[in-house]
């Protein structure tokens, strides 16, 4: 599958591709990260990109392998606006005047989509 195919789909038919080992969460990540690559330079909607993103993809592709009990979204990647804490990421809430520390935790929004699998 390419890399514009996969992009083209939507959340939950990626996490079935996923599921079903059609297409890999890695593959759907390097899908992302190439695309971040590409615009981001224009439309800054990145601030940052989790470095181990891949590794964290490859880890579920892992567990998708094994098999079980896996959350509906399992391997799906999502993009976290800066105004949300992620568990150990830089978080600036959208200003450069705020310290950029990372938190041990993920805030209220966030915890949940972890748990979807995201």
């Amino acid at each position: 599958m390419s890399g514009q195919d996969i992009l083209s789909r939507s959340a939950l038919d990626l996490a079935q591709l996923i599921r079903t080992r059609q297409v890999s969460s890695a593959d759907v990540v390097r899908a992302v990260l190439d695309r971040i690559a590409r615009l981001n330079p224009s439309v800054q909607a990145f601030v940052s990109v989790f470095e181990t993103a891949i590794n964290v993809a490859r880890a579920k592709d892992r567990q998708t392998v094994r098999g079980g009990d896996l959350p509906l979204f399992h391997g799906v990647p999502i993009g976290i606006k800066d105004l949300n804490v992620v568990r150990w990421s830089r978080t600036r809430f959208g200003s450069r005047a705020v310290p950029s520390l990372p938190m041990p935790w993920d805030d209220f929004t966030v915890a949940p989509l972890r748990r979807a699998g995201f």
